[in-house]
């Protein structure tokens, strides 16, 4: 499966420590992915336009606030999870020292981390400024709407998850020729880290393929963290 060789003792307590951290990590990602789609299907508004939503929204965004306030928690499990990959799975991959995926996991790390202030004010703007405007003005909460594409919420996400994606590229790359579980994890890790980047640049363009390519580049997420208990799995049961 491309595991950490757990021959000497020392691996084999790294191996245990890896397969109770990675599950806990990819499934509080899961869960807050789940929770959070669900709460933000419920809470979206009614309206083909810009401006009909933000009237609907105006009349009660209570469960919109919900689904926002549950995205701005996401780049907390994010980075755990990133963290763990890059550096429990795809450092000790290639051994101990200095190694490529050592550079690459702690470069993709730093990368990744810049991504989540960004990421987390574009969202915790939705329960904040822009429920502030929303009560008052519908001209001037126009710019700060989520769901308007020439606004700046939606922009500086895409931004950072434009830097989310080249950091978790850069985790993925030494994972790539591996097999079983990791296979999987890297590929659709590395596919998610390439179409967010590609989103955001859609985006600049003012392409009408920007939201299509973010959710599908948000959806192979799911995929890459169930392969990250798969593997977790495997590394419990060579630990034993």
């Amino acid at each position: 499966m491309g595991q950490i060789d757990l021959g000497t003792t020392d691996a084999r307590v790294s191996g245990r420590a890896l397969a109770r951290c990675l599950p806990v990590a990819a499934g509080a990602y899961l869960v807050l992915v789940v929770l959070m789609t669900v709460v933000t299907a419920l809470g979206a508004p009614d309206g083909d336009t810009v401006v009909r939503q933000l009237a609907d929204l105006a009349r009660d965004d209570t469960v919109y606030r919900w689904g926002f306030f549950l995205a701005s928690l996401l780049p907390a499990t994010v980075v755990p999870l990133m963290v763990v990959v890059a550096l429990g799975v795809a450092a000790p991959a290639q051994g101990e020292g200095v190694t490529v995926a050592c550079l690459c996991g702690w470069a993709g790390t730093a990368l990744v981390a810049a991504y989540a202030p960004l990421s987390a004010a574009a969202y915790a703007s939705q329960y904040t400024v822009f429920d502030w405007l929303l009560q008052r003005d519908l001209v001037a909460a126009a710019p700060w709407y989520f769901n308007n594409s020439l606004g700046a919420p939606c922009t500086f996400d895409l931004l950072a998850y434009a830097i989310w994606g080249l950091g978790v590229a850069i985790i993925a790359w030494p994972l790539l020729g591996r097999s079983g579980a990791l296979r999987w994890l890297s590929w659709t890790l590395a596919a998610s880290g390439v179409l967010s980047m590609l989103a955001f640049g859609l985006h600049a363009l003012e392409s009408s393929l920007t939201s299509p390519v973010s959710l599908v580049s948000g959806v192979l997420t799911v995929p890459f963290a169930i392969a990250a208990i798969v593997y977790a799995r495997g590394l419990l049961r060579s630990a034993r």
